[in-house]
């Protein structure tokens, strides 16, 4: 009996000096003896269903202007969209193209852009406000982020509409 348990044993060793090795972290190889990385692995990591589940869910989160809670956590919004936080996570990075973070600023600032150039009243508000209608935890949030994506200060952004709209009106 030990005999043969050494055999296997010794089988088990000789089916791995026989396997390719590789450095690469997550990679797998294929049956033509390429190294797959792990995101090639992960393209089809979530179904053709749950893709469409999570567009319509994210359709929906956007429609419904959800994302202006400054609450709005990936958990959180993986339990709106009925999936777990990997596959929300994979989806945007690979179907928005950004993280989360830049996905939620993003559809944050294009909100507030849309709702300064339609309501001049909204215009003179306090930074303090604007910051809290998007759905910011901070001013200084709210202003650092603005300043990314428009290369303006909010206050700045609000003076050239305001200057545009006198302009329009001469």
């Amino acid at each position: 009996m030990p005999e043969n348990r050494e055999n296997k044993k010794e089988e088990k060793r000789e089916a791995y000096k026989n396997q390719p090795f590789s450095f690469v972290k997550g990679g797998k190889h294929t049956d033509d003896g390429e190294i797959e990385s792990h995101l090639e692995v992960e393209a089809n990591m979530i179904s053709l269903r749950k893709k469409k589940e999570i567009e319509k869910s994210l359709a929906n989160f956007e429609d419904k202007a959800h994302f202006l809670r400054s609450s709005i956590s990936l958990a959180k919004l993986a339990t709106y969209c009925k999936t777990n936080i990997k596959y929300l996570s994979y989806y945007i990075n690979k179907y928005k193209g950004v993280n989360f973070n830049h996905y939620i600023n993003e559809l944050r600032v294009n909100y507030l852009l849309e709702k300064l150039k339609e309501d001049p009243m909204l215009r003179r508000s306090k930074m303090s406000k604007l910051a809290k209608i998007g759905g910011f935890s901070s001013q200084n949030k709210f202003s650092t982020i603005f300043k990314e994506f428009t290369d303006m200060t909010p206050s700045a952004y609000i003076k050239k509409l305001n200057k545009e709209e006198e302009q329009g009106n001469d």
